[in-house]
């Protein structure tokens, strides 16, 4: 596991609909069957970083890389309090954005929490 992630505080927080991993099929009688595959649900948060300063975007971003992208699980200690208490989740992949603007940068990434 990666290191806890709290140095850059997100401006907004998007929660998503969680994602269940349901197969629907048909069976003889013509009524569908719902199987859940995993067992388990995802939550996903879009994070959206404004006005970053040169120091914060590489904040976040070298933690993106210490996280090899989607590959390790931290800590998201910054959570904000219409959301929950500290989670522990992995970044999505391919879901880092970052523009450069004049004086600073825009920065966006998805989080996601498995839900047992």
């Amino acid at each position: 596991m990666a290191s806890a992630f709290g140095a850059v505080t997100p401006t907004w927080v998007y929660p998503l609909e969680p994602e269940y991993h349901n197969v629907t099929t048909q069976s003889e009688s013509m009524k569908k069957r719902y199987y859940n595959v995993s067992g388990s649900s995802i939550a996903q948060y879009r994070l959206v970083f404004e006005g970053m300063s040169d120091a914060q975007h590489t904040t976040l971003k070298n933690h993106f890389n210490e996280c090899k992208g989607d590959y390790d699980s931290f800590t998201w200690q910054t959570v904000p309090a219409y959301i929950g208490t500290d989670m522990v989740g992995r970044w999505v992949k391919g879901s880092f954005k970052e523009e450069v603007k004049a004086k600073h940068w825009e920065c966006e990434i998805m989080f996601e929490v498995d839900i047992p």
